[in-house]
């Protein structure tokens, strides 16, 4: 009752910014797409600084004729390649704009909209996420707010962080779509620089630990909240890891994670070798045969592991000694950017809720991915109902697999 409360409470402050003026002068006046358009119009102004990091970074993936075709298109914002079908590409300007008086303003759900301090909204820095399609600057949903609180100033640098609603608890989506930010602004050479950093949550042990790590204290740290709205004496922002709404992942971002992280990996370690990651400990995407499910792989020594129960580095050292994994799809397999090369995977995937993501990560690692599609008792074209969906697992074609893979290790070993 207290949730559902909470949702009809936002739902109707979000209409009522909408409809009720106050502090109107805070809307932007116009938006750009590109910051670097803004920075060469704007060079007079003083602080005003931009970096193109990657400029023009092309990411290409081939794919399984298979396998991509079982992508629904709520899954794929990517080009297929024209003269590589099987191949997604994208490209994608990575830049790091450095905004003197800036302004940033968020629901921390779909829309984050980075600000200069003559009023242009910057489209390539911004967020605004729409469920069928990308946005173009102008769609921004500040454009349609009515209402605005003044904004809180922060003296000093700040860095924006913040990404939507999916990292704010989303372990996957932390990894992907905040962390290698930090990457882009150290690219800069303005990290030192920064007094504060703006993240979606700072609540869960992964958010903590994995900002400490990069050299992040607490102190430094403003969590992300519907209608967070700062100025500072300098906002720096950057360019999503993903671009605008790609599927794809670089290979800087994979780089990223091994060289943060791979140094916490403890030699005196001892996790077992052949893993399966439980999702009882999640809301949604259940094994409804999970008991069998684990009683069979318990048959070939596997070990059942629920992720919420290790810390960040206990998660990144379970995944660098594991020689098999098997998961059905969510947030676990973003640690197989943490795996050795030529570690095994098989991912377990509802006929509806089939994306590359993880096969990304696998194939720029080195890991050897294997995929299950199955049937779905659930018939959606929604992404909402296809992702909270309960599943049950076809045990003879998990088994099979895992078979062949419990084959070939011991094959490597010998």
């Amino acid at each position: 009752m207290k949730k559902l409360f909470g949702k009809v409470k936002n739902k109707g402050l979000k209409w009522l910014r909408r409809l009720v003026p106050h502090h109107t002068f805070y809307k932007p006046v116009r938006a750009l797409e590109s910051s670097k358009a803004y920075y060469q119009n704007n060079q007079q102004v003083s602080g005003l600084e931009f970096v193109e990091v990657y400029p023009a970074y092309t990411t290409s993936l081939k794919v399984p004729e298979d396998f991509l075709d079982a992508v629904p298109s709520y899954c794929m914002y990517d080009k297929r390649h024209h003269s590589l079908p099987s191949t997604l590409t994208v490209t994608t300007n990575y830049v790091v704009v450095a905004l003197p008086h800036g302004r940033l303003y968020s629901n921390n759900v779909d829309m984050v909209a980075v600000i200069s301090a003559d009023g242009v909204l910057l489209g390539d820095v911004s967020l605004q996420y729409l469920p069928d399609r990308v946005a173009s600057a102008t769609e921004n949903a500040i454009f349609k707010q009515a209402y605005f609180t003044p904004p809180v100033n922060y003296t000093g640098v700040v860095f924006t962080m913040l990404a939507g609603g999916g990292p704010i608890h989303n372990y996957g989506h932390w990894l992907v779509d905040v962390l290698p930010r930090i990457h882009l602004l150290k690219k800069t050479g303005w990290f030192d620089k920064v007094n504060w950093f703006v993240v979606p949550n700072y609540q869960h042990d992964f958010q903590k630990d994995s900002l400490k790590l990069l050299g992040i204290r607490k102190e430094q740290i403003i969590r992300g909240s519907d209608n967070l709205h700062i100025t500072a004496d300098l906002l720096i922002a950057s360019t999503a890891p993903r671009g605008k709404r790609s599927y794809l992942m670089p290979q800087w971002l994979v780089d990223f994670h091994r060289a943060s992280y791979l140094a916490t990996i403890s030699p005196t370690a001892s996790y077992a070798p052949l893993i399966y990651i439980s999702r009882r400990d999640g809301t949604t995407r259940k094994v409804l045969n999970e008991q069998p499910l684990i009683e069979l792989l318990a048959q070939y020594n596997f070990q059942v592991i629920e992720l919420s129960k290790l810390s960040f580095v206990e998660k990144i050292n379970l995944f660098q000694y594991a020689k098999i994994l098997v998961s059905v799809v969510g947030a676990a397999f973003a640690n197989l950017v943490y795996c050795q090369p030529g570690t095994k995977a098989l991912e377990v995937f509802p006929e509806f809720l089939v994306d590359t993501f993880d096969y990304n990560l696998a194939t720029f690692v080195g890991v050897d991915y294997r995929y299950l599609i199955l049937p779905s008792a659930v018939q959606t074209r929604k992404l909402t109902k296809a992702t909270n969906a309960d599943m049950t697992v076809d045990l003879p074609a998990v088994e099979k697999v895992v078979q062949q893979l419990c084959a070939e290790v011991k094959q490597e070993v010998r």
